[in-house]
């Protein structure tokens, strides 16, 4: 019996060897599909090849909000190196100011009564970007909701006001 046992183990090994040998010489590039592919795994550059996600913005694209208060700027993203995340309001960078993690940025203050341009630049750990472009309108309080602000007129507290 011990005979048989150790004949059929010694023939498995010598099945199995070729085998583990061909996987051993593949390399991880050939697996697209693996976790290098993800950037689960490894270093460098081999992986984060899928460009990045910008979702969630708010405020959400021309929309009007009531200036009383705090406004928050922000968005979710995945698949993004935080090191390569820009947020920048009216040309302004303001990535120093926000809270920012692997997951998203916000950035919150009050904001005087006028039109925004938001700027979101992200990049994951390969350089690949992804940008996400949005403007809103801040309303004077006690303005009717919807109602635009000229940005050619002088606002009180706003930004045309020496």
């Amino acid at each position: 019996m011990k005979s048989t046992l150790r004949t059929r183990i010694a023939t498995a090994a010598l099945l199995l060897a070729p085998v583990a040998a061909l996987v051993a010489a593949q390399p991880a590039a050939a697996q697209p599909w693996g976790d290098r592919a993800w950037g689960w795994g490894g270093g460098g550059s081999s992986f984060d090849r899928r460009a990045p996600q910008i979702f969630d913005i708010t405020p959400g694209d021309n929309t009007a909000l009531d200036g009383t208060g705090v406004i928050r700027i922000g968005a979710r993203f995945r698949g993004v190196d935080p090191a390569g995340v820009t947020l920048r309001v009216n040309g302004l960078d303001r990535t120093a100011l926000s809270e920012l993690s692997p997951n998203g940025i916000l950035f919150s203050s009050p904001l005087p009564p006028g039109r925004y341009n938001v700027d979101l630049t992200v990049r994951n750990r390969s350089g690949v970007e992804a940008r996400g472009v949005w403007s809103f309108t801040v309303i004077a309080p006690g303005g009717a909701f919807g109602e635009r602000p000229d940005p050619n007129r002088n606002v009180p507290g706003g930004f045309n006001q020496p």
